[in-house]
């Protein structure tokens, strides 16, 4: 359709279809007692800030607002509401106005397509108005680089998904298809994202989506060992997952996942303990397992340093492309806030920072984040070295964010006097769950393959997780 009328914005004109807003306006207008019908099939789609001309954007709110109160769509009652509503733009908008509206409703083709022009005219004026923000915003000396570029790839983002503008939904609304999806035993949107650690997911459920998950220990109990493995197992079912290493690369990691996916311990094979027959049997095992990682939708980023800003960016990219199911970042301590000056002699507030962005970033993307931390040394002074919530550095902030809360703690790396059906194990302590149960289960800690694993399963240690 041509455009009977131009916007202009520094001298060019702005994507618009004037032509296009005006038929299908005069078209609802126009097809009487079918106008619900017809606002029925579109109305989800269709938003007033669509529109380019302010008078059309204020028509089409009148007519939502008669749609919703099931009242006839007509110009008699279109005019009644809008005076009423918009009493300074009556003057503009006259029965001659609507006169003209339905004089172009000849020209709709369809409703539904007429609604995806108008949108794409506006998803392009909004790219132009955030290129023009943007362009102020760089000579702006008081925002950091960093800054004015994350604020733009989220906005360009949200245009992607068409989250513009996500308005509040009335519970009434909703209740039904909850209800429906709660008697539903195989509804998987209730479902969290499974660790593959069974008597956890029985207990949380798996890690639910829009969840930060803070997992925490001491060193060398095993966290980053732990994420490694919920990542194998998430992606082992077809869920894509994100792993951001801020302290491993990528070639640890994946002698990790290698080890742990071929139950070959890499140190008997480097040391050469080997015979001839064994060397052939580790090796075709570790063949099997590289055949079997290659295929998992697994996605390391090994950049040291990395600010918040700079994980939110590419999280967003790989939720686009690939439909990641899960986000792991190893770990919380190593990463900064993305502006320097900002945090000047203030750790705490840097890490309240990054948290509550995470959390942010999970229910954006709608996934879980997994992120790993860190204990303070004080737990390592008390008889009893099992975590509490209290032993998280920043504790404040991380636990005040965090929907799921976990420790690991292994007795026996504190105890060598532990017997031998005591060796072996750990705890999963849940400590905090905002919606649910805590408590604690017990997994499998394979020592020379730095793995955790489900107790029942752990006894065949050389069988090949697929």
């Amino acid at each position: 359709m041509d455009n009977s009328k131009q916007i202009t914005h520094g001298g060019y004109a702005l994507p618009t279809d004037t032509e296009a807003e005006m038929a299908l306006l005069g078209s609802i207008l126009l097809s009487g007692t079918f106008s619900h019908e017809m606002l029925d099939e579109i109305g989800e789609k269709l938003k007033a800030e669509y529109f380019s001309d302010p008078n059309h954007q204020k028509i089409y709110e009148v007519i939502v607002y008669l749609w919703s109160n099931h009242l006839p769509i007509d110009t008699i009652h279109l005019l009644n509401i809008f005076e009423k509503k918009y009493p300074i733009d009556r003057k503009y908008v006259d029965q001659d106005f609507l006169t003209g509206l339905l004089a172009k409703s000849s020209l709709l083709v369809s409703p539904v397509e007429t609604v995806v022009l108008i949108r794409e005219k506006f998803i392009l004026r909004s790219i132009i108005g955030l290129g023009e923000e943007m362009k102020l915003l760089g000579f702006n000396p008081s925002k950091a680089p960093n800054e004015i570029l994350e604020l733009s790839q989220k906005k360009l983002f949200e245009l992607s998904l068409g989250n513009v503008d996500k308005n509040f939904v009335k519970i009434g609304d909703i209740l039904h298809t909850s209800y429906e999806r709660m008697l539903d035993p195989d509804e998987q949107s209730l479902k969290g994202v499974m660790t593959g650690f069974t008597d956890l997911d029985q207990m949380l459920g798996g890690f639910k989506n829009s969840d930060m998950v803070i997992i925490a220990c001491r060193p060398s109990m095993g966290k980053t060992a732990f994420s490694l493995d919920v990542a194998k197992k998430v992606a082992l079912r077809g869920q894509g997952v994100a792993y951001f290493s801020l302290e491993m690369g990528t070639d640890q990691l994946c002698e990790r996942l290698i080890a742990s996916t071929s139950r070959v311990d890499f140190h008997r094979v480097r040391n050469g303990n080997l015979s001839a027959d064994e060397k052939n049997i580790e090796y075709e095992k570790i063949a099997t397992a590289v055949s079997i990682l290659s295929d998992m939708p697994i996605w390391i980023d090994d950049t040291s340093g990395s600010s918040i800003l700079e994980i939110r960016s590419k999280a967003r990219r790989l939720k686009q492309r690939h439909n990641i199911g899960m986000i792991i970042i190893d770990y919380l301590q190593l990463m900064s806030g993305g502006n320097d000056r900002a945090y000047i002699g203030n750790r705490v507030q840097e890490v309240a920072d990054i948290s509550r962005n995470l959390k942010i970033l999970a229910k954006e993307l709608n996934v879980p984040i997994v992120a790993l931390s860190q204990l303070s040394r004080k737990v390592e002074s008390r008889d009893d070295k099992r975590p509490v919530l209290s032993d998280l550095r920043e504790s404040g902030s991380i636990e005040q964010d965090a929907d799921v809360v976990m420790f690991i703690h292994r007795e026996d790396y504190y105890n060598t006097q532990l017997p031998e059906d005591k060796r072996g194990r750990a705890e999963l302590i849940v400590a905090k769950n905002r919606n649910g149960e805590t408590g604690k289960v017990e997994v499998a800690w394979i020592r020379h393959l730095a793995s955790f694993d489900n107790l029942y399963q752990a006894h065949n240690s050389n069988r090949i997780e697929k």
